[in-house]
């Protein structure tokens, strides 16, 4: 209070305003920043969904895509994107549901009120899906959050009608990716792609620096590739992590129980593993055995009573007996015999 009562009576409202407002501004930064991705979602994952098709395909595609998002977990922060249009306009591509945990049931909605139809603009969707995954508002959206941001894209097209070059797309998405500080993976579905348009669609992959798309033939194929990349996949993530946490336990225990068998015990922690790790247990273990021994070379005898080093002997009654001095050594005199009482 005494460096407050320095302000003049005339500026102190004026400056408790600004320290006001600094306090706000700190703790919303604070808060969006640091505290809010502690609550983000592990998973985030956008499907991108080609709203070209026609023939069957739309049904195809919005029966698998309600299957998969049922089955995804529910602290999963899901979205939905379209692609298809004219080329040159901004319509071309639309996301129908933004990113949120708890939102299945609208995504599966929405598949259904997708408006099919127009040219196949997958480039620019992919690249408008990226930025998406770039927003700050976007729950789980940030850098800070999320684990695995995933991009699910289900196409019938090979090729796009309005980009010809894939090296352009590639630097687009990779600067916006650097600028982000994201890692976006990549999964392409081909559904029904005419075989001459399939390798074009593996170029865009790997231009997008994506996975080896899955080409389905029929419904049921896509059904199961959608099933794969959606829930499967991060289970056997999960299941690896905690196979490779047991693996270590498993070693630092079998480390432990050759340095015992060895004839030390508990080996010293050490930062090495491996080989090196098993190297200074052993080292470890003989040094112990070396010191055991040299130790019981000048303790007592628990069988006799008597020191080892004293050159006295056990007599049968278990008295411990030291020969009298003799001018021959050779010839020292017999222990005396036990009587029985």
């Amino acid at each position: 209070m005494r460096v407050f009562n320095v302000v003049p009576p005339g500026a102190r409202t004026p400056v408790l305003v600004v320290l006001v407002l600094v306090l706000l501004v700190g703790g919303g930064w604070v808060l969006v920043t640091w505290v809010r991705p502690l609550f983000a979602p592990a998973y985030k994952t956008q499907f991108l969904i080609d709203g070209t098709m026609t023939s069957g395909g739309p049904e195809a595609v919005t029966a698998s895509l309600r299957k998969a998002v049922g089955n995804a977990a529910a602290d999963d922060a899901l979205a939905l994107r379209t692609f298809g249009g004219e080329c040159g306009f901004g319509d071309n591509t639309e996301q129908l549901v933004g990113f949120g945990t708890g939102n299945r049931e609208e995504v599966a909605r929405a598949t259904g009120e997708v408006s099919w139809g127009g040219k196949p603009t997958l480039v620019r969707g992919v690249v408008e899906a990226v930025d998406d995954f770039s927003k700050r508002l976007a729950w789980g959206a940030d850098q800070h959050g999320t684990r695995v941001n995933r991009l699910i894209v289900v196409t019938r097209h090979g090729t796009d009608a309005c980009e010809d070059d894939p090296a352009v797309v590639q630097r687009e998405i990779h600067d916006r990716l650097e600028s982000a500080g994201l890692k976006v993976e990549f999964k392409v579905i081909g559904y029904q792609v005419p075989e001459g348009e399939r390798e074009r669609l593996r170029q865009i992959s790997a231009g997008i620096r994506g996975d080896a798309p899955i080409f389905a033939s029929d419904p049921s194929r896509l059904a199961a590739a959608m099933e794969w990349f959606t829930n499967t996949q991060p289970v056997l993530r999960e299941a690896r992590k905690v196979t490779d946490v047991l693996n270590l336990a498993v070693g630092r225990v079998e480390d432990a129980r050759t340095a015992i068998d060895e004839g030390g015990s508990t080996p010293p922690a050490t930062s090495s593993t491996g080989p090196n790790r098993r190297t200074s247990a052993r080292r470890w273990s003989r040094w112990r055995t070396g010191r055991e021994r040299r130790r019981r070379g000048t303790s007592t005898s628990r069988r006799g009573g008597c020191p080892r080093s004293s050159g006295a002997s056990s007599s049968p009654g278990g008295v411990c007996w030291r020969p009298p001095r003799t001018a021959d050594p050779a010839t020292p005199s017999s222990p005396p015999t036990a009587r029985r009482s």
